[in-house]
């Protein structure tokens, strides 16, 4: 009875999963809302752009997600003009149009239509490459992403290439795209194309390519080695978001580079504990560099800032303890490290240069 009983319920969630991939199905089409000015291709239960009424969201880019609860009832998820997702329902009515209410009490209703030629051909003929450039080289990072992203070390530039490049040609108005074009082609070590595509991507206000130009310029890649323009890129990705910016920003502030050409807003010395009533790690009134007075007038940077103290600070810690296990234990730790004197060596290394890096705060 029991394996029977197995058998039925298998047989049974096939049948659910089949009946809602059937019901998702007769959405698929053209969408438009007149009442906002906006429109969606949707395609087994997910919509990308056709047309935009916000410039916080784009044409090509993935605005809402559903899946089918019941016949003609849906569930899932809608970019708003404020760019974030929120939650949605949505009903087939009987006169094809589609019901839709979301979070704050909004609601409105979709109607199928046949999109313009250029809005069809530009979101049906790139649907396949766009969801492949989002899948082979988004960044986990990004904050346009639209998936969950890969590390670098993970991109195939043998399959990102072709798929981000053909994404980019059709949707060229399209940031994420050409930064994921960017890390494709940096991967293959085009680094002339690569900074092209972040050049493009960040024209379009994306933090992530100013991050990345940032970075070739601190790494010297396809730049020659500039700190102070690396800075400056760092800067504009934090202004945009970018948690990779601020973190790198952070990161040159506290090996003591002064960035020369950095946005007018960090220009403002912060009166402590700062402008924004949050502390960093430090006496803002005391503030000197450029660096250390854009942490005190932002309040994400400042808690970033607090972090990484706390970081050193356990760093030390830590480090003082195994002193003290290794000037304890000199004997055990001569059979099974080796020489005790090399490992002293290391650790006091390692702890004076924690120990500096703390005082620099």
């Amino acid at each position: 009875m029991t394996y029977l009983k197995s058998i039925l319920m298998t047989i049974s969630f096939l049948f659910v999963s089949l009946s809602a991939h059937a019901q998702i199905a007769t959405l698929d089409g053209n969408w438009h809302s007149p009442q906002w000015k906006y429109g969606y291709v949707l395609k087994d239960g997910m919509g990308i752009a056709t047309s935009t009424n916000s410039p916080n969201f784009q044409v090509g880019q993935n605005i809402i997600q559903l899946t089918a609860t019941s016949p003609n009832a849906f569930t899932g998820q809608q970019v708003y003009t404020d760019g974030k997702f929120y939650k949605v329902t949505a009903t087939l009515l009987a006169d094809g149009r589609m019901s839709f209410e979301g979070e704050k009490n909004v609601k409105w209703v979709m109607e199928r239509i046949g999109a313009p030629p250029q809005a069809s051909s530009s979101a049906s003929q790139t649907y396949a490459q766009v969801q492949e450039c989002d899948r082979l080289a988004a960044s986990p990072f990004d904050p346009q992403k639209q998936t969950a992203g890969l590390s670098f070390d993970k991109i195939n530039p043998n399959l990102a290439i072709p798929a981000c490049k053909k994404a980019t040609e059709d949707n060229p108005e399209v940031a994420r795209l050409w930064f994921q074009y960017g890390r494709a082609l940096e991967k293959a070590n085009r680094l002339p194309d690569a900074i092209y595509a972040y050049q493009a991507a960040a024209k379009l206000n994306s933090g992530a390519a100013y991050n990345n130009i940032g970075e070739l310029y601190r790494d010297g890649k396809g730049f020659q080695k500039d700190l102070n323009k690396a800075a400056e890129y760092f800067t504009l990705a934090a202004n945009l978001n970018s948690i990779e910016g601020k973190n790198n920003l952070l990161a040159l502030g506290r090996i003591g580079v002064p960035p020369q050409a950095i946005s007018s807003a960090s220009q403002t010395t912060a009166s402590a504990p700062n402008a924004t009533g949050n502390s960093p790690s430090f006496d803002c009134r005391k503030a000197t560099t450029t660096v250390e007075k854009l942490v005190c007038n932002s309040p994400e940077l400042s808690k970033l800032d607090v972090s990484l103290a706390e970081m050193y600070k356990e760093g030390l810690k830590m480090t003082q303890e195994m002193i003290n296990a290794i000037n304890r234990n000199s004997d055990t730790n001569d059979r099974i490290l080796g020489t005790t004197d090399k490992n002293n060596v290391a650790i006091n290394e390692l702890y004076k240069f924690l120990n500096a890096q703390n005082k620099r705060r």
